[in-house]
């Protein structure tokens, strides 16, 4: 209110001048809730739970009480969004944090970071009378009585309540969903690290608890740290390798049956360390995923396959296609995926049809419409996609009927023990059979006995991989086979290691390489 005061003869006049700020002052409280709180859940935001975070450590560098940090997620939630929808989903969210608001004491600080992320400040759990004020009704849900450390305990009993009460269907708009959740579980004491440190020492746990089944929850432990320091580590090589050259790749022919003859072959990337020497795929494929940097690793592999191929074509000796695995973290962003590998065979000038994307089942699992859109997008370019490890995952048969794909490739868990166990050998005749009543081709890895080969053809499969034909080769060796145009068994076959800033080089035990005239 503005007054304003007038004397006019012998009267005074008083001016008021009056103004509604009720809309402001709801705005202003509503961007001080937004800069405090979640809107969708009304939950503490990342921001805000830093702040209690940072309290929290505060209080226990000045008092022997300690206190836990909780970060969990919902399982399947992508699954909720892709078959029910955005906001079937956001519902879920909101019966998820209320559930969450009440398994914990009003003390407690509960915050969703975004997605179906969420975390719980555990406050002042120095003692076992702080665990029974949530555990005498939950004791019976973890089976056992409590013996560890008391704040430890109390943070087992709170996250095990979570767990369950998570873990209850939810029913939304008439869907009976069922999620559940993992739990991380970081507990400090007197001295404890910065609010990051102790936020990422309990995603590492729920890191471990989702790899050991999820629908459970784990804490942070010692071990774990050096775990943490050790991925950071290769992380930060990872990252120099990617830029500075050490990465090559190793060719594994794909074979026919019936004449020997290279019909493709697999790229497989290796990482020439400086110290350590040659390091396979499989001790830093899944460090790459979990950092992200599986993007730029995929690029360079689709992109020095694709050269080296259009290479090997203008000098008249191509395979008849080039196989690359593609991550599940690639495709999770499938336009930007569906853009790249254009722009690489524009870049390389290889034909589409010479390149074949292998995709695991359990990334197809994950697959939602846009997804499947690109598939066909680039299958349509004239791109051939496979699905790797076939049977390994679930609803193989749903996958053939749903996605398109030119071959499957029988995974090598069926492949190791046929002709000894019959419940294997139904399988692979199976999926065999299968895939040629839909026009499908079939490549079984893992091929590793004549005997085996000759199971596999007696069933009506053609192409074979597997170290009874080749291991892994450089490329002077496979442009060696390609260009003698033979049937091919190779028996004792090593690998090869690049020659620093020279290529590739035999070892000292190179290859016997056997050809001949189909």
């Amino acid at each position: 209110m503005l007054l304003t005061r007038a004397v006019s003869g012998d009267e005074t006049l008083i001016y008021a001048t009056v103004r509604d700020v009720t809309e402001r002052k709801r705005a202003e409280e509503l961007i001080t809730r937004m800069a405090r709180y979640d809107i969708l859940t009304g939950l503490s935001n990342r921001g805000f739970f830093v702040d209690a975070l940072e309290q929290a450590i505060a209080r226990a560098r000045r008092s022997a009480k300690s206190f836990a940090v909780l970060y969990l997620d919902l399982d399947h939630f992508k699954d909720v969004n892709d078959t029910l929808g955005h906001p079937v989903g956001d519902l879920l969210l909101r019966a998820a944090a209320e559930r969450l608001r009440t398994t914990v004491r009003k003390v407690d600080t509960v915050g969703r970071f975004g997605g179906d992320e969420f975390a719980v400040i555990l406050t002042d759990i120095a003692d076992l009378a702080d665990a029974a004020l949530v555990s005498d009704r939950i004791l019976d849900a973890i089976g056992q009585p409590i013996f560890l450390h008391e704040s430890v305990a109390a943070a087992g009993v709170v996250a095990g309540k979570i767990v369950k009460a998570v873990s209850e269907s939810f029913l939304i708009q008439g869907n009976e969903i069922l999620s559940g959740a993992s739990v991380g579980i970081a507990v400090f004491g007197p001295d404890p690290p910065d609010a990051e440190t102790v936020l990422s020492h309990a995603d590492v746990a729920l890191y471990r608890a989702k790899s050991e089944g999820r629908g459970t929850y784990c804490f942070f432990t010692d071990a774990m740290d050096t775990d943490v320091r050790a991925r950071v580590s290769m992380n930060a090589e990872l990252r120099e390798a990617i830029a500075s050259d050490q990465l090559f790749l190793m060719y594994q022919p794909q074979v026919e049956i019936d004449t020997g003859r290279i019909v493709g072959l697999e790229a497989l990337v290796r990482w020439q360390h400086p110290k350590r020497g040659v390091v396979r795929a499989d001790q830093f494929i899944p460090a790459a995923e979990r950092s992200g940097l599986i993007v730029a690793l995929g690029h360079w592999v689709i992109r020095e396959a694709c050269r080296q191929t259009k290479q090997w074509l203008d000098a008249g000796i191509a395979p008849p296609l080039i196989a690359v695995n593609l991550s599940g973290v690639q495709f999770k962003r499938p336009l930007d995926l569906e853009n790249d590998i254009a722009a690489i065979l524009e870049e390389s000038g290889l034909p589409p049809k010479l390149l074949e994307l292998e995709l695991t089942e359990s990334v197809l699992k994950e697959v939602s419409q846009e997804h499947n859109d690109v598939l066909l997008r680039l299958r349509k370019m004239g791109l051939r996609i496979a699905i790797d490890d076939f049977g390994s995952g679930y609803s193989s048969l749903n996958y053939l009927r749903l996605y398109p794909a030119d071959r499957i490739k029988i995974a090598q868990t069926f492949i190791r023990d046929i002709g000894r166990e019959p419940g294997n050998d139904a399988i692979v005749r199976a999926a065999i059979g299968l895939a040629h009543e839909l026009g499908m081709k079939v490549v079984v890895e893992g091929v590793e006995t004549a005997a085996q080969v000759g199971l596999l053809k007696a069933w009506g499969c053609r192409i074979v991989q597997g170290y009874y034909f080749a291991k892994p080769l450089g490329v002077p060796e496979v442009a060696a086979l390609l260009r003698a145009g033979a049937g091919m068994r190779i028996s004792n076959a090593k690998e090869y290691v690049p020659r620093a800033g020279l290529g590739l080089q035999e070892t000292s035990a190179s290859p016997n390489i056997k050809t001949s005239r189909p």
